[in-house]
């Protein structure tokens, strides 16, 4: 059965409607095979998916009623803020149910841990869509991000040796250079300022900030250096804004993906996002280590590919490697700037160990030990809990399956600790504002960011029921468990250590800047100004030289 039925039956009808102004016996032929055609390949199809949509897939299972025909709940999804839809959902129907997308199609969601895993753990039972491989072959042709099965460990394999724990300890030199180079760039705008203090942009601050130090550790080059500016590219990133319109022709690629090549807004962010990442992605190429004489291992690995998919790995990377980590740090300094007693103790932490240390805090201090900056510790695991930049997995049934169960459900009036699956269903894992943070498996304060409950004692037993490094599914799990988990835990540590020994931050002391909320831009969530929207990702906050 196809998918894209629904909306292939206005296509060959109007085939057989023009046929009908040619009553040649040859133009009869092709008319009458054409209605066979329609009846056997489309009509009939047609039916049938809708037939398996409303009476067969997730029957019985609860639900949010559906807003829209056309639209299902996707629109709240793209457009609507954070932490406000699945939530809202869920003190309703619990850890699983379903919701709509376009023409009724029901979605599963699913944050049952044992469920989450069981999905995330059977790569061949439960893939991308195709419509989300359409999508990354535009972003990042032929590259790790796109293939799935052999061909994506036969890629994955040479990078791994970039990003073990070893490696990642070799590069934080230049990880410790960048946020003094930072810490100094910053000193020196605020040092002459009657306050000492002035309102930052943050987000374009920080993410400048991690693609250089993806940039420059990755592969020995350096994007604040080279010919195409930094600057440029991240603001048309930021650029990458969905609307209702965009969303209908997401929605339609869904259903007929081969649409994705055809030119249209919705599949432009994507071709944006490799036209702009592919330029310094091919400067890296030509200009990198072998110019550059520094050594790269990342870099070593991928050029043992061809030109063309080397240079897809690197933009992939160079993407995925400053995204995620960007926003997190970006958003825990907001965290910080709301909740002064955090930031204060935090402070207190770093400044007291560096002082009884020579000043000095070094890489094992921060990333190896576990006692040296406990507080520290706690706040980048509470960070990676609540603030995660991508708010949900989604993976799509490719057989019959059945979803086992940590947390009995109700289907139908019956008690069940399984989940019965058909090919082509979509399960969507939420993480910001579901397995990460859910009260069901977190306790009443789950969704507060609370850096204590990592020092107070264990965690709950039902969020050790999620069976993943660190119990978050901030990194994914199974055979696409992000690649860079080592990586990104130096760089916030090392960055955010730094930022707060120097600067303090507060909200923005512009009225109408300080109430942020977090949106759907791009694949991440970043934050913008409540009544800005319109102006794209954005985050003010007031920051003050310390003078240490």
């Amino acid at each position: 059965m196809s998918r894209a039925t629904p909306y292939i039956t206005i296509l060959l009808p109007a085939l057989a409607l023009w046929l009908t102004t040619r009553e040649s016996p040859l133009a009869a032929y092709f008319r009458y095979g054409l209605y066979l055609v329609i009846f056997y390949r489309v009509t009939f199809p047609m039916i049938e998916a809708l037939y398996l949509w409303n009476f067969v897939w997730l029957k019985g299972l609860a639900g949010p009623k559906t807003p829209s025909l056309i639209f299902g709940h996707m629109a709240n999804f793209y457009l609507k803020e954070c932490n406000s839809m699945y939530n809202e959902w869920e003190k309703e129907f619990g850890l699983v149910y379903r919701i709509r997308s376009s023409f009724n199609e029901p979605m599963l969601v699913l944050m049952d841990p044992k469920g989450v895993s069981h999905v995330l753990n059977n790569g061949d039972k439960y893939g991308r869509s195709e419509a989300t491989k359409q999508a990354l072959q535009a972003a990042f042709p032929g590259g790790l991000f796109v293939k799935d099965g052999e061909e994506h460990r036969r890629q994955r394999r040479p990078i791994n040796t970039a990003f073990t724990v070893t490696a990642v300890e070799e590069l934080s030199d230049t990880l410790f250079d960048l946020a003094d180079q930072m810490r100094e760039t910053w000193q020196a705008e605020l040092e002459g300022l009657p306050s000492q203090s002035d309102i930052f942009n943050v987000s374009r601050r920080i993410q400048v900030l991690t693609t250089d130090a993806v940039s420059r550790t990755g592969f020995a080059y350096s994007i604040a250096d080279s010919s195409g500016p930094i600057s440029d590219l991240l603001d048309r990133l930021r650029g990458l804004e969905d609307n209702h319109f965009t969303v209908l022709l997401q929605l339609i690629l869904n259903k007929l993906p081969f649409l994705v090549n055809i030119p249209n807004p919705a599949t432009r962010k994507w071709k944006t996002l490799w036209n702009e990442l592919g330029k310094v992605a091919d400067d890296v190429w030509e200009n990198g280590v072998v110019n550059k004489g520094f050594h790269s291992k990342l870099l070593e690995a991928i050029g043992q590919e061809q030109r063309d998919l080397a240079i897809s790995n690197i933009a992939g990377i160079l993407f995925a490697g400053s995204e995620t980590t960007a926003n997190i740090i970006t958003e825990t300094l907001h965290k910080l700037s709301l909740f002064p007693e955090i930031q204060n103790k935090l402070r207190a932490e770093v400044v007291s160990f560096r002082e009884k240390n020579g000043g000095v805090i070094t890489y094992e201090d921060l990333c190896t030990s576990t006692t040296a900056l406990p507080y520290l510790d706690a706040v980048m695991k509470e960070a990676l809990r609540v603030l995660t930049s991508v708010p949900q997995l989604s993976r799509e049934a490719q057989q019959e399956d059945i979803i086992p169960l940590e947390y009995p459900i109700t289907i139908d009036g019956k008690t069940v600790t399984e989940i019965h699956i058909h090919p082509g269903q979509t399960i969507h894992m939420p993480t910001r504002d579901g397995v990460n943070t859910t009260p069901r498996l977190w306790g009443p304060t789950g969704k507060q960011f609370i850096p204590e409950r990592w020092l107070d004692g264990p965690l709950p037993d039902d969020a050790l029921n999620i069976r993943i490094p660190g119990h978050v599914l901030t990194f994914g799990d199974g055979n696409r468990l992000c690649i860079g988990r080592s990586f990104a835990f130096a760089e916030y540590k090392i960055f955010l250590s730094t930022l707060i020994q120097h600067f303090e931050f507060g909200l923005s002391s512009r009225e109408e800047e300080k109430e942020i909320v977090f949106h759907l831009t791009g694949p991440t969530a970043k934050a913008r100004v409540k009544g800005k929207e319109q102006d794209g990702a954005q985050l003010p906050l007031t920051v003050k030289w310390l003078a240490t």
